[in-house]
């Protein structure tokens, strides 16, 4: 019996494996150095599946007939443009070395949280600047043309076949799984489908797929390397999905009778104060620097979140209890 865990199961994977089988044999030695060092994304991405790109070198079908990429390269352009002025703004305001200050340290939580959050906003803008960057090669050599969305001739070309970022997402998710996905699209497609899904256990709920996340979040953090605050910020979005995902079969239930836009806002808070939390060990890197500081807050939300799990998993296992319909 095949078990969903988040929408994706086993078959998944295989149906996607047959899709982006090579059927030509190994790929020849300039077909691979070509794919490793496409102009288009050859420093630091997007990802992309070879298949895709030995259709767009050979001009097969859907490259064969690649529509306009000049609106698509100059919106994502503009968008860089955008991002770059919100960065030099925040940066009036906002600085990641002020962590190391007593004068942060001394300030009560509640104070703490904006000053986190903006300092993630200023950080978010740099990447996603970057991101962008990234996609504006891919999208102006026409690779990342999207024919499953441009349907006709009368459906304005899609251009987001190849992505590393989805700001709309990043800004609007209420659930930390699709604030994720938003983030470094690629590399989020890479880990899903190269580790998650290879270790999923579709007969047993739980334990097995609770490892497959734990997996995919310890090799995206030995990816960016080896600093102690890597990891730290690695486990602690490890827990707050974990946690999303129980808050939603267990809490969640009980606040039906509130509005969900208003419940949407509630949630976005909550794991925007979470990542802004956690990520104070990916700017610091050192462990050195970033344990005074969340030594300063108690390692409160550390805590509240792992705190909360044993209740979390005691609600879950009351006989009659609600489930989500959100999750």
């Amino acid at each position: 019996m095949k078990i969903k865990k988040d929408g994706l199961e086993k078959a998944d994977l295989k149906s996607r494996e047959k899709k982006y089988a090579i059927t030509d044999g190994i790929p020849s030695f300039f077909d691979y150095w070509s794919y490793m060092y496409f102009c288009g994304a050859a420093f630091s991405g997007p990802w992309y599946e070879f298949r895709d790109f030995q259709k767009y070198m050979r001009g097969e079908s859907p490259y064969s007939k690649i529509p306009s990429t000049v609106k698509a390269t100059l919106e994502r352009i503009f968008h860089i443009v955008v991002l770059i002025g919100f960065s030099v703004l925040l940066a009036q305001y906002f600085d990641e070395k002020y962590y190391l200050t007593n004068d942060f340290k001394q300030t009560p939580f509640l104070e703490k949280v904006p000053i986190m959050i903006g300092t993630l906003f200023l950080m978010m803008s740099s990447y996603v600047t970057g991101f962008c960057f990234l996609e504006c090669g891919v999208i102006a050599s026409g690779f990342s043309y999207n024919d499953e969305e441009s349907i006709d001739s009368t459906t304005t070309p899609k251009h987001d076949k190849i992505k590393s970022v989805l700001i709309k997402g990043l800004l609007t998710s209420y659930r930390v799984k699709d604030f994720l996905a938003s983030w470094n699209i690629s590399v989020h497609e890479w880990l899903k489908y190269y580790v998650y899904l290879r270790l999923l256990n579709n007969k047993k709920r739980g334990k097995g797929n609770t490892f497959a996340a734990l997996a995919s979040f310890m090799v995206s953090a030995i990816w960016h390397g080896f600093y102690p605050g890597f990891y730290c910020f690695f486990t602690g979005a490890f827990i707050m999905d974990y946690w999303n995902k129980l808050a939603a079969t267990t809490v969640g239930p009980y606040f039906g009778w509130f509005p969900e836009h208003l419940q949407n806002i509630g949630c976005t808070v909550i794991y925007y104060i979470g990542c802004a939390y956690f990520a104070i060990g990916f700017v610091l890197l050192n462990f050195c620097d970033f344990h005074p500081v969340y030594m300063s807050m108690g390692y409160g939300v550390h805590v509240f979140f792992v705190g909360t799990i044993p209740l979390l998993h005691l609600l879950n296992r009351k006989p009659g209890k609600l489930h989500s319909k959100r999750d």
